[in-house]
């Protein structure tokens, strides 16, 4: 994968219960993948044994604690940074637009649904 890019997919729910998002995502990523831009997921819930996903976790406890992962992060990062937010009425949604603003990182938001 490529150090030059990384695309953070926020996800309130990616558990496979959650539907939709959850099954997209994943596929998104790996496409991704194909292209050598590496993915990372920031949520709040997931299924502990998708492999693929949880490899390359940032979890947050609450809405509240993922500007705070976020932060962290994005004063490591060693490559340019995308975030993609999926969704727009989560409050962990809100915090990743907030984030993406405070530390001038490109914004993808897809509303889904």
């Amino acid at each position: 994968m490529s150090a030059d890019l990384e695309v953070i997919h926020a996800v309130p729910d990616l558990r496979s219960s959650a539907g939709g998002i959850a099954a997209m995502v994943s596929g998104l990523a790996a496409a991704l993948d194909e292209e050598q831009i590496a993915s990372r997921f920031l949520t709040l819930q997931h299924d502990c044994d998708h492999l693929y996903l949880t490899r390359s976790m940032l979890k947050s406890d609450d809405a509240a604690s993922v500007e705070q992962s976020l932060e962290k992060h994005l004063r490591l990062r060693s490559s340019q940074i995308v975030l993609h937010s999926h969704g727009l009425w989560h409050p962990m949604n809100h915090a990743v637009v907030r984030a993406a603003v405070r530390f001038r990182v490109p914004l993808v938001i897809s509303p889904h649904g």
